[in-house]
This record gives C-alpha cells, sequence and structure tokens, in this order.
C-alpha cells in the first residue's frame, strides 16, 4: 500500500467527511428560513453555537457586511447554475478565499450546489504545494480532481480539499498525523473495528 493510499484509507476511516456533511446538515435545515440560515452562516456558527474555526478571526463588522450581503443574494442562489456562481456573489471586501469558499459550501449546500473543482487556499494549498510542487500550484485558485493522483481519484473535491488541508504536513513527512481536530474543529468520533 502507497502512502498516498494509507492517507486517503486514513482520512475515510477517521470519517472527517461524515463530521462536515453534519455540519452541513445543519445549515441545509434552515434552507426555508433566510433570516436564520444567513445569520448562521454570516457569522459563522457553528451547530454547537460556537464560530467556526476558519473563521474566528474575521472582525465582527466584516462577519455583519457577510450576513446582510447573504440576505441581498439569498433570491438569486436558487436560479445560480453551479457552485462557481455562488462563489463569485458571495465575494465582499474584507473575506479571503477560504471564507468564500467555506460560506459557499455551507449556503450551496442547501441549493444542491456542490463544489466541482478543488479549491486551494490556506491549508488545502499548502497541501497541494507539498503534494504536488509548487509549480503545479503556483498561480492557481483550484484544481480539477484528475490532476491530484489516482488515490485521489474516488474522493469528491469537497473531501480532496479537506484532505489536503488535513494532510498537509504528512506529504512532506511521510507520517500520518497524530489524532486532533480537523478543519472544521471537531474531533470526529471513530469506531476502531475489533
Amino acid at each position: 500500500m502507497t502512502f498516498l493510499n494509507q492517507v486517503v484509507n486514513d482520512f475515510q476511516r477517521k470519517q472527517f467527511t461524515k463530521v462536515q456533511m453534519n455540519e452541513l446538515m445543519f445549515y441545509a435545515q434552515f434552507r426555508n428560513d433566510p433570516k436564520k440560515l444567513c445569520h448562521l452562516i454570516g457569522r459563522a456558527i457553528a451547530s454547537n453555537g460556537k464560530t467556526q474555526s476558519h473563521q474566528k478571526r474575521i472582525k465582527r463588522e466584516t462577519k455583519d457586511n457577510l450576513e446582510q450581503h447573504l440576505l441581498t443574494i439569498y433570491p438569486l442562489i436558487p436560479s445560480l447554475k453551479d457552485f462557481d456562481e455562488l462563489r463569485e456573489l458571495i465575494t465582499i471586501k474584507g473575506i479571503g478565499d477560504l471564507t468564500v469558499y467555506d460560506t459557499a459550501d455551507r449556503i450551496g449546500y442547501a441549493f444542491g450546489l456542490h463544489p466541482e473543482k478543488v479549491y486551494i487556499h490556506r491549508g488545502a494549498k499548502t497541501g497541494a504545494k507539498n503534494l504536488l510542487g509548487r509549480k503545479a500550484v503556483r498561480g492557481r485558485k483550484f484544481l480539477y480532481i484528475h490532476e491530484l493522483p489516482v488515490e485521489f481519484q474516488n474522493l469528491t473535491p469537497r473531501e480532496a480539499e479537506n484532505c489536503l488541508c488535513i494532510y498537509k504536513d504528512s506529504f512532506l513527512t511521510g507520517k500520518l498525523p497524530k489524532p486532533k481536530k480537523s478543519c472544521n474543529g471537531k474531533l470526529p468520533k471513530v469506531k476502531e473495528a475489533c
């Protein structure tokens, strides 16, 4: 088994995808309550009531602006064709690529808009550089799933982005990370096989 097989197997075994999907389903339940949905997502409030780890450093005023912006664009979302259009609508002054992606992923899930590319920003970009080399990602905001090694081909773009982030250092060290929180700040409950 190759090391990349070990990475993907570890990612799947630890159920990072399940943890992330549970969080996305939390937001999706408020699809018919625009005010509530835009409040939760604009302020990056997780299902546990705390701020999502990626958005903790964003100023309150910026979160206020994002919440209002989401309310403004909310009526347009059902007519969007894909995730990229949603990302473009969400982009506002004061928030970076990671928050744009996370926000689009949270609200897009409720409307069936899913990433079709592997967006690389912050940790995922570091992971992509460590895995593919700097030249392969220089100046790029996303990768196509087919550009990743064969071991990643059965992952969705959302899963690949998360995997690149979580295992970014492993691609250099050749060692799996010690148990810690996932990118969304939760330690998944994993039932080990006997």
